[in-house]
């Protein structure tokens, strides 16, 4: 299956399920708590994962955003600290990758790996 550079809504919602279930199993984090208001840092964290992986995959950053029940206007912030996170913190990279790749090997992508 190859993943077309705009996904359709039901596509793109299946993505982002399949993803936060990922980031849920890896983090330890239930998906209503990820999806909560609360500013913790597992949860910030699983927040992160999953924006990161999903934008990978084409979904539209406010899409994803709101996806985990926030604002999208937060998008700009979460691509900052995404990008802070990948400088300086090895196992975000890590992580990322983890779900990344079972994301990738679930949906059995054709298109070449970032």
């Amino acid at each position: 299956m190859s993943i077309p550079s705009r996904l359709s809504p039901e596509k793109a919602d299946e993505f982002m399920s399949f993803i936060l279930e990922k980031v849920c199993s890896l983090t330890g984090n239930a998906s209503c708590a990820i999806k909560s208001a609360s500013r913790k840092w597992s949860l910030m964290y699983a927040r992160y994962i999953f924006f990161d992986v999903a934008t990978k995959f084409h979904i539209k950053p406010s899409k994803a955003v709101t996806f985990i029940g926030r604002n999208r206007t937060l998008m700009y912030p979460y691509k900052q600290a995404v990008n802070d996170l990948y400088d300086v913190n090895a196992q975000f990279r890590v992580d990322c990758n983890v779900v990344y790749e079972s994301t990738f090997e679930h949906f059995d992508c054709d298109y070449g790996r970032t």
